[in-house]
């Protein structure tokens, strides 16, 4: 009994320290100077982590907590950049459920381009309607903004491999079990 105690502190703090750090990543963005709404930034690999190691659920409520205090606190966007960001639920969705399968590639590519059209039409709501961005200058941001998208989710999710096979190595060290 008191070993289970152990095993879900141990992993509550495994997550919530993943979410922090994701937080703390969410802050630290590299701006293209050429198309400052586009922002290359890492937080999502460390919720990518956790959807890998610990499933939907933990992937989901991770992702959450994250971005409403970053939504709340941080964002210079505010709610539509919540709007923006919520369309990741599907890549987190298709990261838990499709992990370990025969196609896992296959099914990623599917859950990114999924997740950059929702991305693409909500922005573009937002560029034309909230933000009064000419057809024209959207027409140009589009295909640049897919192209960036796509990169950094693979960026992201190969950042997350990086990180699970670094905490694996801490495992295998260390003798001590963070997963089940």
């Amino acid at each position: 009994m008191n070993k289970n105690i152990n095993f879900k502190l141990k992993f509550l703090s495994i997550i919530s320290f993943l979410t922090t750090i994701s937080l703390i990543f969410s802050n630290f963005n590299i701006f293209l100077p050429v198309f400052p709404y586009l922002k290359l930034e890492f937080s999502e690999s460390l919720i990518y982590t956790i959807t890998l190691l610990f499933g939907i659920k933990f992937g989901l409520i991770s992702f959450f907590a994250m971005n409403f205090i970053k939504t709340f606190f941080f964002s210079f966007l505010g709610w539509p950049g919540f709007l923006i960001r919520i369309s990741s639920i599907i890549v987190i969705f298709f990261l838990g459920k499709f992990n370990k399968k025969k196609f896992f590639f296959y099914y990623i590519l599917t859950g990114i381009m999924l997740n950059i059209i929702i991305k693409i039409l909500i922005s573009i709501i937002f560029w034309l309607y909230l933000y009064n961005i000419p057809n024209q200058v959207v027409k140009i941001i589009i295909p640049i903004s897919i192209i960036f998208n796509i990169f950094k989710m693979i960026l992201n999710y190969i950042l997350a491999k990086k990180i699970i096979n670094f905490i694996f190595k801490i495992q295998k060290i260390y003798k001590i079990t963070l997963t089940e």
